[in-house]
């Protein structure tokens, strides 16, 4: 469930980090009062409406983030990537890019947070933080985003409200949130990989798209021995079928997983379960 809802962890985009320098003395987004007024004066709050992308604006904000794995050796830089480009396009804001060297994420993020130097968006999964992402908070390296969710996103915060699970998920124990999460909030969003199977064979040999193990132990072999296929049937292309088919193959077919899950309230263990025998016989 985590996974599920809570993928925003790993898509962090935490936007104005740096906020030691402003007007206020850095409470920028602390929704602080100036303690300077005088008493009885009071702030009268600012006339607003609604945003329309893209928005128009000369500033450029720097994003810094881990480049996909899937894109290193295609893609030089994030810059070069459509996503990027188009997000750009349809907010109407500049992005400059930096990314860590592949493999060193975690010391490039020690040595950028120990610089002072940071950017204005950071993509990083703060889980693994040491102390996690309540330290962060803490020492100031990224912001608390309570008062400016409660201030600019009035849609996330109904949402939240109005789906505590959810709501749980994406904030620190105290109660700080610290990411604009990615929520999977449809059923479709959920599924993000699974078998992937050649519809042409399936046509030529008048079988329909398999759906229960039974069905598709007839297509595989029908595939090996109408279709000459060597290997009919693989696994991201290595030789580990236990390490990998638990991971959106076969094994949801039998009831279980190779973790922990939740089922009617009880706590289980897929490998303990008899669902996983059935599915290694």
């Amino acid at each position: 469930m985590k996974r599920l809802f809570a993928t925003a962890l790993s898509i962090v985009l935490l936007g104005t980090l740096l906020i030691a320098c402003s007007s206020n003395g850095g409470n920028a987004g602390s929704g602080n009062t100036n303690t300077d007024k005088p008493a009885n004066e009071t702030e009268t709050p600012a006339e607003t409406t609604a945003t329309t992308y893209p928005i128009k604006t000369d500033e450029k904000l720097s994003y810094w983030g881990e480049i996909n794995g899937n894109l290193i050796g295609v893609k030089a830089s994030h810059s070069e990537v459509p996503f990027f480009q188009d997000w750009q396009k349809k907010t109407g804001v500049s992005l400059e890019f930096t990314a860590p060297p592949t493999g060193q994420t975690q010391e490039a993020l020690n040595v950028m947070l120990a610089s002072g130097d940071l950017p204005d968006m950071i993509e990083y999964n703060f889980l693994g933080f040491p102390g996690g992402p309540e330290k962060a908070i803490n020492d100031g390296y990224i912001l608390k985003l309570n008062d400016l969710i409660d201030k600019y996103a009035p849609n996330l915060k109904k949402f939240l409200q109005e789906n505590p699970d959810i709501d749980k998920m994406v904030k620190t124990d105290s109660g700080s949130y610290y990411a604009f999460p990615f929520i999977r909030g449809d059923e479709y969003l959920r599924v993000f990989q699974g078998p992937i199977i050649r519809k042409d064979w399936l046509d030529e040999l008048g079988l329909s798209v398999p759906e229960t193990i039974d069905e598709w132990t007839a297509a595989l072999t029908a595939f090996k021995e109408k279709k000459g296929a060597a290997a009919p049937f693989s696994v991201v292309s290595k030789p580990r079928f236990f390490n990998e088919s638990g991971n959106g193959a076969f094994l949801g077919a039998f009831g279980v997983n190779r973790g922990f899950y939740q089922e009617d309230g009880v706590i289980k263990f897929g490998p303990s379960e008899s669902g996983f025998k059935e599915y290694l016989s």
